[in-house]
């Protein structure tokens, strides 16, 4: 029997990062047997497929540990695909779309939560946080395009939104099936606070001495109860921000100059 499943993305994904991610670091410190589904690239939807086809899950059992980490491409690509909405939210205080988002992502991960409960008899889960937030230099840099003068401000509440949707999951989860220990792991709290973490060349991907430090917090993080993340990112919720109309001037004088001085330059040169 494998005593840890992992089902995540590419910061589990060891073959594509080319060096042991914070699962593997983990399960070797502990000292499991373990299986890791996770692919770069993958979403939730690829998540439910593995997990009803994959046929080395019938070597879990009630023991099994089983650590999900998923729905951060899953917010991508929506990103991606939705300019105009991604735009309307930056500039407002209340998150609306991501909020509707990180709901969406947290009830996807309750289904698969739901199947592993039922066809597998999963008795031990851990669900990580979405780790889009200002401590990972590609998501600040989203931040600082839209509102340079207010990044952290505007990259918390997103943050915000979108994990208290799925701590709320989780939480719904605990009463819903109380045969089952579930913790989490707050990784954005340790990308946004650990001085001592480096990304890669993308300056999404942690690198692999990166890793070492999300094992190692990982094991403290889901000692804490739900309680004391749930208050986290209320915090970073509450966080207040400039008022929006504000924040339009400021960032609107601040493009016109930036086009006035580069047009300048331009016809000097």
């Amino acid at each position: 029997m494998v005593d840890a499943v992992f089902l995540g993305d590419s910061w589990l994904d060891d073959k594509w990062n080319e060096h042991k991610t914070w699962g593997t670091i983990l399960a070797e410190s502990e000292r499991w047997s373990y299986l890791n589904l996770s692919k770069a690239g993958c979403t939730t939807e690829y998540i439910m497929s593995a997990i009803k086809t994959h046929p080395g899950l019938k070597n879990t059992d009630v023991s099994t540990q089983w650590i999900i980490h998923i729905g951060g491409n899953d917010l991508l690509y929506w990103v991606i695909k939705n300019p105009s909405r991604i735009t309307y939210d930056i500039w407002k205080r209340e998150k609306r779309f991501f909020k509707y988002k990180g709901e969406e992502i947290a009830s996807r991960i309750a289904s698969i939560v739901e199947y592993i409960i039922t066809h597998y008899g999963a008795t031990k889960i851990t669900i990580s946080s979405n780790t889009a937030c200002y401590g990972v230099p590609l998501c600040r840099a989203f931040g600082i395009f839209y509102t340079p003068f207010t990044t952290r401000q505007h990259m918390d509440l997103i943050t915000a939104e979108v994990n208290l949707a799925l701590i709320l999951i989780v939480k719904h989860l605990m009463h819903k099936h109380s045969q089952v220990r579930f913790s989490f792991y707050n990784e954005c709290k340790t990308c946004i606070e650990q001085r001592l973490m480096s990304w890669k060349w993308d300056l999404f991907h942690p690198t692999e001495h990166s890793h070492a430090i999300l094992a190692e917090s990982f094991k403290q993080s889901i000692q804490l109860p739900l309680q004391t993340h749930l208050t986290y990112f209320t915090h970073l919720q509450e966080y207040t921000s400039l008022p929006h109309h504000y924040n339009f001037l400021i960032s609107f004088f601040f493009y016109s100059a930036l086009f006035i001085f580069l047009k300048t330059f331009a016809t000097s040169s």
